[in-house]
């Protein structure tokens, strides 16, 4: 594997119109999974993108020789669902995370507004 498997990963990528992290999420690797890429990944890794993305072209990814997308291979409705579902469930996840801490913030919001009237209130008696 030269080092330019990660440049044809990420034009594959950008021909999908997803970002880099959302790759990451849809094949189940780590954030920075493609950043961190190395001359090498494991036969594992490869399996997981095939089967991902099976319109590319696994060849093309590992040696730059051929097309990078593989003929007449289309993603399936049910990758796609899956791609969906798994989306959503992260972005439910996120969204849990972001009320929580809004919450945590409107709460020390309040605080502070019931220190100043108290600090107003004290101001005003003198």
């Amino acid at each position: 594997m030269d080092g330019l498997v990660k440049e044809r990963l990420r034009t594959f990528i950008a021909s999908r119109g997803i970002s880099v992290r959302r790759f990451e999420l849809l094949c189940g690797f780590p954030n920075s999974f493609v950043a961190n890429m190395k001359r090498t990944t494991s036969p594992s890794r490869l399996e997981v993108i095939a089967e991902r993305f099976p319109e590319l072209n696994i060849s093309w990814l590992m040696t730059g020789k051929g097309e990078m997308l593989n003929p007449n291979v289309t993603p399936s409705a049910e990758q796609h669902a899956d791609s969906l579902a798994e989306e959503v469930a992260r972005l439910a996840v996120q969204c849990d995370r972001l009320l929580t801490a809004l919450e945590a913030e409107h709460k020390q919001v309040e605080s502070l507004i019931e220190q100043n009237s108290r600090l107003i209130a004290l101001l005003e008696k003198r």
